[in-house]
């Protein structure tokens, strides 16, 4: 695990985190900046930049454990009416902690949050098919599996 990076930190221990959830290999804890009350952090307490670095247990470890966090929030929390998941892999698309970890938020009708985009512009089938094309000829096989 990195010395610098805050979740490894709290996966060992080191710091302090509110913890909702754990595994052997994931740790499920509320995020302290959260979108919605229950907004929760699921993360592999093995160090992995993102999720194409995560071994194929702690991908397992952490999709159970998400599973087990929104199962929870939907019993206790009193205004539950769905969650989101959320991960972001990459500078680009807006990964902050570069350490991987999923976001489990609980939402309510009316809560101003809003996941939704619009195209920019709807691409025909022929363009879908010619993407198709490339990503089922350049599928690499996974090292891990």
């Amino acid at each position: 695990m990195s010395e610098e990076c805050v979740f490894c930190a709290i996966g060992e221990g080191r710091l302090d985190a509110l913890v909702v959830g754990e595994n052997p290999r994931a740790l499920a804890f509320l995020d302290r900046h959260p979108i919605s009350d229950g907004h929760t952090l699921v993360i592999p307490k093995h160090h992995s930049e993102n999720f194409l670095d995560m071994p194929a247990e702690d991908r397992t470890a952490v999709a159970d454990l998400a599973h087990d966090v929104a199962h929870n929030l939907s019993h206790t929390l009193p205004r539950f009416e769905g969650f989101n998941l959320l991960m972001s892999n990459g500078q680009a698309a807006g990964q902050t902690v570069f350490h991987t970890h999923l976001h489990v938020f609980p939402r309510m009708a009316g809560d101003g949050y809003h996941l939704e985009q619009k195209p920019k512009r709807v691409p025909s089938d022929e363009e879908l098919r010619a993407i198709q094309a490339l990503l089922l000829a350049g599928v690499p096989a996974r090292s891990d599996d």
